[in-house]
């Protein structure tokens, strides 16, 4: 056998183990393109069908925290709750016991989520969310070095928010912001979602210039020093469609301001633990745990007969249509319960974050580097 038959015979291969791999493919409605890094994905945002980031925390194996303070005693007042890194009476710093790794923990795509380019970042720590206004301007909560800004699409980043601390009952809660939301390049806020003792929302009107705590409640210690406008244990803040009106909910109400954040009524007590609230637009809200949804901004609630496990990602992509995991399938419920098609992944892991850019394109993240998408 020659070398022209031989080489014709192993393009003829890969041609035929590269229509084998896209004919598996096909037979997957959410179909696999992770990334190869092994990076647990926490966070999506899509800025149309084309553009999108994603961001995650990379697996170091076995790191630690080294942490020093040297603050002195404690005393109960507004300026020792308080403490940033620069004012040299805390010292923050992260050591990892492995070498740092050659990938990133923010990526990009320009083709809609079929391939990922790593983005390079100041911050070592991974990200826990990520949020676009637009290709270029975003922001970044990292996981121990507070919240980063960047106007250019990534190519530079400013942290806007240190890892600020507050005491508690003699403990150091370290870098509290679990989340962002910002509705425009001015106006934002930055909070815990943890559930932790403490529950802080700062906000700002210059980008994060400047920051205003608008609530910290920590029973005992800061009854009359800080705001008080929301119960403990904060879940989200929503503007939908980065409109006036906004939510923001914690584990047994729903607050509602229609002024940017200045003012904030209760809008809606359950008593009890509520689960979380997913939001089409200002109008729609779902309550999928509690089975109730409204369509008049929360004035009112129906029954909401829907498959829906805890703590999965949930979407609405129009008022009667819906996507979510559950056990190994992605759920496509119209209308209700009854009327449900179960979608098959063609790779099942933990997911953590969901959106579909529009109504036929559905892109999820999750563990292992995990990115699945789906069109209709």
């Amino acid at each position: 056998m020659n070398t022209k038959t031989c080489f014709a015979l192993l393009l003829i291969s890969l041609m035929f183990i590269s229509c084998e791999k896209d004919s598996e493919k096909d037979n997957y409605d959410w179909k696999d393109y992770s990334l190869n890094d092994p990076v647990n994905l926490q966070s999506i945002c899509m800025i149309d069908a084309v553009t999108g980031y994603i961001g995650g925390i990379p697996e170091l194996g076995v790191a630690h925290l080294e942490t020093k303070y040297d603050i002195g005693p404690y005393s109960w007042n507004p300026d020792s709750i308080f403490l940033k890194p620069e004012n040299d009476e805390f010292h923050h710093r992260v050591d990892y016991e492995s070498p740092m790794p050659d990938y990133a923990s923010v990526y990009k795509t320009m083709d809609g989520g079929k391939t990922w380019e790593g983005i390079e970042t100041p911050f070592v720590s991974g990200v826990k969310q990520l949020q676009f206004l637009d290709e270029n301007y975003g922001f970044a909560v990292t996981q121990e070095e507070g919240v980063y800004k960047t106007s250019n699409g990534g190519q530079s980043w400013q942290n806007i928010l240190g890892a600020m601390i507050y005491v508690y009952r003699g403990h150091y809660e370290i870098n509290p912001f679990e989340a962002l939301c910002f509705i425009d390049h001015n106006r934002g806020f930055a909070y815990d979602n943890s559930n932790r003792a403490c529950n802080i929302v700062l906000s700002t009107t210059d980008g994060g210039d400047t920051w205003e705590c608008i609530n910290l409640v920590c029973p005992e210690i800061t009854t009359g020093i800080y705001p008080e406008t929301f119960d403990r244990f904060i879940e989200g803040i929503t503007f939908p469609n980065s409109s006036d009106t906004g939510y923001l909910q914690t584990s047994e109400k729903i607050y509602r301001t229609i002024d940017k954040g200045k003012n904030w009524e209760v809008l809606y007590n359950h008593g009890k633990y509520i689960g979380p609230v997913f939001y089409l637009n200002t109008q729609y809200l779902y309550m999928p745990d509690k089975l109730l949804m409204t369509n008049d901004g929360g004035e009112n609630w129906k029954n909401f007969n829907y498959n829906y496990s805890y703590n999965n990602p949930f979407v609405a992509v129009s008022e009667n249509e819906f996507y979510t995991k559950n056990n190994h399938s992605m759920v496509y419920t119209i209308d209700n319960i009854h009327n449900e098609t179960k979608l098959t992944l063609e790779r099942d892991v933990l997911l953590m974050d969901l959106v579909f850019p529009t109504e036929d394109l559905g892109i999820a993240v999750g563990r292992d580097g995990t990115v699945l998408r789906y069109e209709k």
